[in-house]
């Protein structure tokens, strides 16, 4: 839907289709802030900007966690982890998983 809306706006001649795609980008961007069930922090790994979802209650038993690393779309030229629709995903996949989720900037 947004590639189409994107895609509409440069044939109309309003705005070329990267900077529809970038203010799309920037206007979903949320803040990740913990919550009740997920807590969130933003880390850097070897350089990357990563933010790292898991839960808020841990358990205690001695056993590893899994762990998912997770790239969104955008082919590392659009797009962010911190839009809301990746944000989402992240907490959803953290409590019904029960998994650290690492989404990569």
């Amino acid at each position: 839907m947004k590639t189409e809306n994107a895609e509409l706006s440069e044939q109309v001649g309003l705005l070329d289709f990267w900077r529809v795609m970038m203010f799309i980008t920037f206007a979903e961007r949320v803040v990740t802030v913990s919550d009740e069930r997920v807590q969130v922090a933003d880390e850097i790994f070897d350089g990357v900007e990563v933010i790292v979802y898991q839960p808020t209650q841990q358990e205690e038993t001695g056993e590893l966690r899994r762990a998912i690393i997770y790239l969104h779309g955008g082919g590392w030229c659009l797009g962010s982890s911190r839009m809301g629709p990746y944000d989402l995903l992240a907490r959803h996949m953290v409590t019904e998983l029960n998994a650290v989720i690492v989404s990569v900037e």
